[in-house]
């Protein structure tokens, strides 16, 4: 089917379980989903548009991660040449005010 535009569209009979940590990225060939499984780590798999179907790319260990994954918002990406994935991760988060004598710009 083709909009106005004369771009190519198709209804999508299926459902990609991205999971409670919502970690997904879309690229022109696929959508990648990371998501976690218990006592592995994670899994990066890709749906691809070509051909339909999910498959597991990669088992990632928890700690390569990190603990902090749980506070993490969506922020999965897939790098143009498709060779790294990219995620941000919190290191450090305070909210006190420190004062700091002496400072000089």
């Amino acid at each position: 089917m083709a909009d106005l535009e004369g771009t190519l569209e198709w209804r999508c009979r299926f459902t990609i379980e991205i999971g409670e940590e919502g970690q997904w990225a879309l690229t022109p060939d696929g959508i990648y989903l990371l998501t976690r499984k218990p006592g592995l780590g994670f899994v990066l798999q890709r749906y691809s548009f070509g051909t339909h179907l999910i498959s597991e790319l990669v088992t990632i260990p928890s700690n390569v991660i990190g603990l902090v994954y749980d506070e993490l918002e969506p922020s999965l990406s897939i790098s143009p040449d498709r060779h790294s994935i990219l995620f941000a991760q919190m290191d450090h988060a305070d909210t006190e005010i420190i004062l700091v004598e002496g400072f000089r710009e």
